[in-house]
């Protein structure tokens, strides 16, 4: 179970294209870890960073593998200075975009985050999350529509990828897991009744301003 940091540029040239990036064994039969499809990669005359995260379960000699996603004589894509090594934890940093990784179960994941004391603050990721972690952990339950009640249960843990609240005793900075089973990123809502906890990786997401809405901030529940 190490897990690798893969750093490199990246671009294309033609149209954007899509590529997929995986470890395989040195056959180059079995995909040992693969990541996401990368999107969108930038075309001609141009190249990004990328950061990819990658855990291999077991020792062996194994090859790094670059593959077009989709078909196509005018679009390619290239990779240049690589550098792949091991690193202690997969990364995530709130604020920041969900780092690229292949989904797999991490020796250890760590969540740059700021907690304040005794103060509820909303979260979502990729992985469940044990209270033992940050203290307590809350999932939306019920909603009356009648008199605008909404509900959460204490829990042991969150839901990858659902929206929840966690609260801390005293002020944290970063939170650390181990041996966590990391999916694809793909963020969706907790629901009660006609209610929505909504979940999003997005940077900036818009929320509509209306009656019925809401938002957390100082232990307290506002339209």
């Amino acid at each position: 179970n190490t897990i690798y940091k893969l750093t490199a540029q990246i671009g294309g040239w033609g149209q954007t294209r899509d590529v997929k990036m995986a470890i395989v064994n040195s056959s180059d039969e079995n995909v040992v870890a693969q990541t996401h499809t990368l999107e969108n990669i930038a075309a001609s005359g141009s190249v990004s960073d990328y950061e990819l995260y990658f855990v291999v379960p077991t020792s062996g000699n194994y090859k790094l593998r670059l593959t077009n996603a989709t078909s196509g004589q005018d679009n390619a894509a290239a990779i240049s200075n690589i550098v792949l090594k091991s690193t202690d934890a997969l990364e995530f940093v709130d604020g920041s975009a969900v780092p690229t990784y292949a989904p797999g179960t991490y020796p250890s994941v760590k969540i740059t985050r700021n907690l304040t004391a005794n103060k509820w603050a909303t979260g979502v990721y990729p992985f469940a999350i044990n209270k033992s972690a940050v203290g307590e952990i809350a999932v939306l339950a019920r909603y009356n529509s009648e008199d605008a009640i909404i509900g959460f249960n204490n829990a042991d843990n969150s839901t990858a990828n659902v929206p929840f609240l966690m609260r801390s005793a005293s002020d944290k900075s970063e939170i650390t897991l181990s041996n966590v089973a990391v999916a694809a990123a793909s963020a969706t809502n907790a629901e009660a009744g006609d209610a929505s906890l909504v979940g999003s990786y997005a940077n900036n997401t818009d929320v509509t301003e209306n009656a019925g809405n809401y938002i957390l901030s100082n232990n307290t529940i506002y339209p």
